[in-house]
């Protein structure tokens, strides 16, 4: 069940150096939307016992911060392709 989103603002404008047009980011990464949203369902009392996600949220600072800073279990996807220490 999701329990919440969040739609990500790219109010920062920069100059991507490869090819030098003018761009927008995020001020925070997906990662950490990802860590807070996590981090407010366990100080909204919902239960559970798995964080659930896909590809795109697969990384190993998640990984750890869903086992050990939040000491729940997950499960998420990884890439073929995927480098991990």
């Amino acid at each position: 069940m999701p329990v919440g989103f969040e739609l990500i603002a790219k109010t920062e404008h920069y100059t991507d150096p490869k090819d030098g047009k003018e761009k927008r980011r995020s001020p925070k990464t997906k990662n950490e939307y990802y860590r807070e949203m996590t981090q407010q369902a366990l100080r909204n009392q919902i239960q559970f016992k798995y964080v659930l996600n896909d590809v795109w949220f697969s990384a190993a600072d998640n990984m750890v911060f869903v086992k050990i800073t939040l000491k729940k279990d997950f499960v998420m996807p990884l890439k073929a392709n995927a480098k991990w220490q």
